[in-house]
């Protein structure tokens, strides 16, 4: 059973993303936006402080229903709409719809690359907190210490990674790490 369903805009980019991710992830595509102020009306509450009156787009209604269909059964689901203001809205107005009761993530990526979308899900935000992989700690010895965050942990474990290369340079004002996985 897939656990973690990765969502982004375009259905060209689920064959790609699939192979970096593996079968512990399930990609699928909003196809653009499911929902949209009504033609018809305003689409605005006047009276209820300017609330937006949003309806599910007539012909991607059975789109949006195959969407909580096969995210049903998933604890998490990343949403890696593209990084615009279109993209935030489809996320933000697909989470309304199928977020409810699920752990939910906004990753962003600017290129398909493997490294490019792993990191971007070891580092998605959620609820406004911002998750790292590596944070260096500089000990009051001077020394760095290496902390990887559950966020980060929890993702290799979900993509089988079994190795991580860690790097550290500091000097007295800077610290930074840098982190390599292989499977």
């Amino acid at each position: 059973m897939v656990k973690s369903i990765v969502i982004v805009e375009s259905p060209t980019k689920i064959k790609t993303i699939s192979k970096f991710l593996g079968p512990k992830f399930k990609v699928l595509s909003s196809m653009g936006h499911l929902v949209d102020l009504p033609k018809s009306t305003l689409g605005i509450d006047i009276q209820n402080n300017f609330e937006p009156k949003l309806i599910v787009v007539r012909s991607k209604s059975k789109l949006l229903t195959k969407l909580k269909k096969d995210t049903k059964s998933a604890t998490k689901i990343y949403f890696a709409t593209d990084p615009d203001r279109e993209g935030e809205a489809i996320g933000w107005n697909l989470i309304q719809h199928i977020g409810e009761g699920k752990e939910i993530f906004r990753v962003s990526f600017q290129e398909i690359t493997k490294e490019a979308v792993l990191k971007a899900l070891g580092t998605g935000w959620r609820s406004g907190i911002a998750w790292t992989d590596v944070e260096v700690v500089l000990e009051p010895s001077g020394q760095p210490r290496i902390e990887l965050h559950n966020r980060a942990a929890e993702i290799a474990r979900e993509l089988g990674i079994a190795t991580v290369h860690i790097s550290i340079s500091h000097t007295d004002e800077l610290a930074t790490a840098s982190a390599i996985a292989e499977s």
